[in-house]
């Protein structure tokens, strides 16, 4: 018989891996999906974490609850975000660009 956790962590990681297996090809070597870690995480987001690399972050609690079409919609919005450069840098990076650096 197995447990709530087990199954439910077999539940976490079978959706992950699905949304890795939908990245466009392109993407798939430089951007990583992972369950957050955060304490009040928000559903979706992506964090540039290196200089060739990106990690999107989901709050796989939430994101259980909503439908497939609803998650695809979400995730196809922060894949665009990663494509078009418009993800978040903190303060300092956005400050460097500004000047040129």
């Amino acid at each position: 018989m197995t447990s709530y956790a087990t199954s439910t962590a077999r539940a976490e990681m079978s959706e992950i891996r699905r949304l890795k297996n939908i990245l466009p090809p392109e993407l798939q070597s430089w951007v990583t999906v992972e369950k957050t870690i955060e304490v009040n995480p928000t559903l979706i987001r992506s964090e540039e974490i290196g200089k060739d690399q990106v990690e999107i972050q989901i709050d796989l609690i939430r994101w259980e609850q909503l439908a497939m079409d609803q998650r695809n919609l979400l995730f196809w919005h922060e894949v665009a975000r990663i494509q078009n450069d418009t993800i978040a840098r903190d303060g300092w990076e956005m400050a460097a660009l500004a000047i040129g650096l």
